[in-house]
C-alpha cells in the first residue's frame, strides 16, 4: 500500500464533498505501526509530512504507540478553538449591547 496516494485520494473525496475541508485543522496519523519496521514508519511518516504539510503522528492501538500525543494535539486544538468561539460570542454580545445602547461604544475618545 501507498500511505501517500491514499491519503492524496481521501482529501480528495473530502474536498469533492465539501470544499470547506480546505479550511479546516488537520491531525494525521499513520496507524497500524505496530506491524512496520522503524525505518519503514520514518519513511512514510517523512512521505506523508512532505504530502500533507503537517506532522504524521506514528500510532498503534495494539502497543498504544503514538495514543498520548495524537488525544494531546485534539485537546489542544480543541481547548485553542474554545478559546476562539468564548472571544467570538463575548465580542458579538459586546456589539449588540452598543447596539441596543446598554453600553458605550469604545471609541478610543471620551464623551461625557
Amino acid at each position: 500500500k501507498d500511505p501517500v496516494k491514499d491519503y492524496t485520494n481521501i482529501r480528495n473525496e473530502l474536498l469533492t464533498y465539501d470544499n470547506d475541508f480546505a479550511d479546516k485543522p488537520e491531525i494525521l496519523a499513520l496507524s497500524k505501526c505496530d506491524s512496520m519496521t522503524p525505518e519503514r514508519i520514518e519513511e512514510w511518516q517523512a512521505k506523508l509530512a512532505e504530502a500533507s504539510g503537517n506532522d504524521v503522528i506514528a500510532l498503534s492501538g495494539v502497543s498504544g504507540l503514538g495514543v498520548k500525543p495524537l488525544l494531546s494535539r485534539v485537546y489542544d486544538h480543541v481547548k485553542a478553538r474554545r478559546k476562539q468561539e468564548l472571544m467570538q460570542r463575548d465580542a458579538e454580545a459586546a456589539a449588540q449591547a452598543r447596539k441596543d445602547g446598554d453600553e458605550p461604544a469604545q471609541s478610543g475618545t471620551w464623551q461625557p
